[in-house]
């Protein structure tokens, strides 16, 4: 058995370094659900994904990793938690500038976020915004088109 870590991203703004690590089989959340894969003669897919976001605090010198949520809910598995709206946790893709990233979600993945116990059961900070997302998930037409979740870090 391979037991490894790979770093594959690694984001900086001017107080944390976020790093996107592969954690493989040793990934710690597990479906619930194991999906089916096209080929028979593959195991079931028992992760939603295999990456942890860590998170390394440059004045601290401290690495922790946010830990992961057994779910069939790709969205809800890993990632910050979003407390504001009860959308998907946030794993960002890419750097916008020097304290902007950006998430994309695939559409399809959004709305079964939203018809997700995960969702619903997810008490948010500001109820309005989280209709708000519901009323955007409600009024997509195309569910193949990208949702891009754009995320502002504060400096300390």
């Amino acid at each position: 058995m391979l037991r490894y870590i790979y770093v594959y991203h690694v984001f900086q703004t001017k107080d944390f370094l976020l790093l996107d690590c592969n954690f493989g089989n040793q990934f710690p959340a597990q479906r619930f659900t194991p999906r089916a894969t096209p080929l028979p003669t593959v195991n079931p897919l028992i992760h939603n994904t295999r990456n942890v976001l860590g998170v390394f605090d440059k004045n601290s010198k401290k690495l922790v990793f946010i830990k992961p949520t057994s779910t069939d809910n790709p969205l809800f598995t890993s990632g910050f938690y979003n407390d504001l709206d009860a959308g998907p946790r946030f794993f960002p893709n890419k750097m916008v500038n020097d304290s902007t990233m950006v998430m994309w979600i695939n559409g399809e993945q959004l709305k079964n976020h939203i018809d997700s116990d995960d969702f619903k059961n997810n008490q948010p900070k500001y109820p309005k915004k989280k209709k708000e997302l519901e009323e955007l998930v409600d009024g997509m037409n195309d569910f193949n088109i990208p949702v891009l979740m754009l995320v502002k870090f504060k400096n300390k």
